[in-house]
């Protein structure tokens, strides 16, 4: 393991650490400040669109900025460029498919968006212990432990791996 790999595990778990929420209480509480500038500007319709895309894409980067940056940590070290594209596509998939599920039953969507909204600071602080774990396990070079569980979870339901 390089230098480089070294750096990119702390800084996992250190995202890990900002989205529990230590960041915030210790220094700077602007990360997760929610900034509308312009919006109301934005005009209906399709012209619209892509100003109303971006403010969107600017406005969850602090909710995947973390999460990415991890996947991309993990990409760029995994040993094949296949893994990583499949690391990668994993992460799209996962984001993509709830927009257009959301979208295809937006009614049935509306009720479980409430229920999320109102646990948003227990999925932020599950999200955030999942990576320093991550960040540590493979700092410590332990990731291995996930790659048993998984393969013994798997076996248990009759799938070879």
């Amino acid at each position: 393991m390089g230098p480089t790999a070294s750096v990119l595990q702390v800084v996992i778990a250190l995202l890990g650490a900002l989205m529990i929420g230590y960041a915030l209480r210790r220094g700077s509480v602007t990360l997760y400040m929610e900034r509308r500038p312009f919006l109301s500007k934005v005009r209906p319709g399709v012209g619209g669109a892509f100003p109303l895309g971006m403010a969107f894409a600017a406005g969850w980067t602090p909710c995947i900025g973390p999460v990415l940056a991890t996947i991309l940590a993990l990409a760029g070290d995994a040993s094949t460029a296949a893994q990583g594209s499949l690391l990668l596509l994993v992460y799209s998939l996962g984001l993509a498919v709830p927009f257009v599920l959301v979208g295809i039953g937006f009614d049935r969507a509306m009720g479980a968006s409430r229920w999320l909204r109102d646990r948003y600071d227990v999925v932020r602080f599950i999200s955030g212990a999942l990576l320093v774990a991550l960040g540590l396990l493979l700092f410590f070079d332990r990731f291995w432990w996930i790659r048993i569980a998984f393969n013994r979870l798997f076996e248990k339901f009759g799938v070879d791996v």
